[in-house]
């Protein structure tokens, strides 16, 4: 069966200046860079929900702003300069906290995009910017596809069965006793 679209989640992604991949335990960005750049031209820093770098040489990062989800052993997190000529990059290897895919690498892009495709599917609505706005985690139907619910059982609830069930429920052994001890001392 196809997967619903607010299910899907890219593998990968590219941005001004990287690329990333990831699987469900974890990132990699690539960020590519010249044969003179040595590991100590580049700046590296991240936090638990951030992520910055670039090079010390150029006024912005290539890499900055809130991730989409939480990453785990922040302090372990390191990069590697691989390959050479024109595929030489910096390995950011990121572990995330909860494995799972997230919708992209950062947050308030993805934040947007979803706003941009709720204007684009509603467009006489006032979404995700005033009165109207509503997110699209709080929409089953544009998230998953999802258009109805319904809910079966095979019985009817039946008081008189949890009724049954609770009465023949074992008690644990130390109110046992204690209940016939007190039965006892008042008979």
């Amino acid at each position: 069966p196809e997967v619903p679209k607010g299910l899907r989640f890219d593998a990968s992604g590219e941005g001004e200046g990287y690329s990333w991949t990831q699987t469900a335990s974890e990132i990699v960005v690539r960020m590519p860079i010249s044969d003179a750049t040595r590991g100590r031209d580049i700046d590296f820093k991240v936090g638990k929900q951030t992520l910055h770098s670039g090079l010390k040489s150029e006024s912005a990062h290539r890499l900055s702003g809130s991730l989409a989800a939480d990453l785990t052993n922040i302090s372990e997190a390191m990069f590697e300069i691989e390959g050479s000529g024109q595929s030489r990059c910096a390995v950011l290897s990121l572990e995330k906290r909860r494995a799972g895919m997230w919708p992209g690498l950062w947050k308030e892009r993805e934040e947007s995009l979803q706003c941009q495709d709720l204007q684009r599917n509603r467009p006489q609505e006032k979404l995700c910017g005033g009165y109207g706005k509503q997110p699209l985690q709080s929409r089953a139907e544009e998230r998953f596809g999802i258009h109805t619910f319904a809910f079966l059982r095979r019985r009817p609830f039946s008081a008189e069965r949890l009724g049954a069930v609770l009465e023949a429920w074992p008690l644990p052994q130390t109110q046992r006793l204690w209940l016939e001890a007190s039965a006892a001392s008042s008979g």
